[in-house]
């Protein structure tokens, strides 16, 4: 009987060290495939799986309806400096089309994306389309237009001339001209300008020495300024 155990014993033993031989062959091997695969599969599936979480919307298998164009928010007629651009959409992917040149911009997980554009002296074309996660493309929005101008406006005064001197009426008109669509002001008061930039301002001298200060602001915000002198000996 101790003899019949003691070879039942011995068996069991080599089963259970065979065992463990496969165990650690299995352990080691897997390893090693995690050394010189696992990284870079794990890296594809993390990569993946933040391209589908990075959408609002979900991509539908056979999708396609294509989006909306997307709208330009709050762009001026005119500007004296690079613009800051808003576009919002829900898709994607944007494609910003400025004065011919096309530029892919990825939007944020809020589908809103902003981008600074260089523009050209004068008039500048601005228009987008969008991209979905299914590649469906969206109609070209609206194009809208941009005048850069960084030039101060000019303003000519054809009378009176700057330190002249007035004898007889103390009531005068300065008369001139300014570019059209710009504001003038005159002492700070409104000076009515007609389509073609001319202008007519009356006004009452004092005795002594008299000073007109003009500003003038174009459409993209740029400023002159002048001062004019008059003076009255009645």
């Amino acid at each position: 009987m101790v003899k019949n155990y003691s070879r039942l014993q011995k068996v069991e033993t080599q089963k259970a060290q065979k065992s463990l031989r496969l165990y650690l062959i299995l352990t080691i091997g897997l390893i090693v495939f995690f050394l010189f695969f696992g990284i870079s599969f794990l890296s594809q599936i993390l990569s993946l799986a933040s391209r589908f979480s990075s959408s609002n919307s979900p991509v539908e298998i056979g999708d396609q309806t294509p989006p909306p164009p997307p709208r330009f928010d709050q762009l001026p007629e005119s500007t004296n400096k690079d613009r800051l651009v808003m576009i919002s959409t829900i898709f994607s992917s944007v494609f910003l089309k400025t004065n011919e040149k096309i530029t892919e911009i990825i939007t944020n997980s809020d589908g809103i994306f902003s981008a600074s554009i260089n523009l050209n002296q004068g008039i500048n074309t601005l228009s987008a389309y969008a991209v979905d996660l299914s590649s469906n493309q969206s109609l070209t929005s609206t194009t809208a237009k941009i005048t850069f101008d960084n030039k101060a406006p000019e303003i000519t005064l054809t009378k009176p001339q700057n330190n002249e001197t007035i004898y007889v009426n103390d009531k005068i008109t300065l008369e001139g001209s300014i570019e059209p669509k710009a504001t003038l002001t005159v002492n700070d008061r409104v000076v009515i300008i007609s389509s073609d930039g001319k202008f007519t301002y009356q006004v009452v001298l004092l005795s002594g020495e008299n000073i007109f200060k003009f500003l003038a602001i174009d459409q993209a915000g740029n400023e002159t300024k002048l001062e004019l002198l008059l003076k009255f000996s009645p």
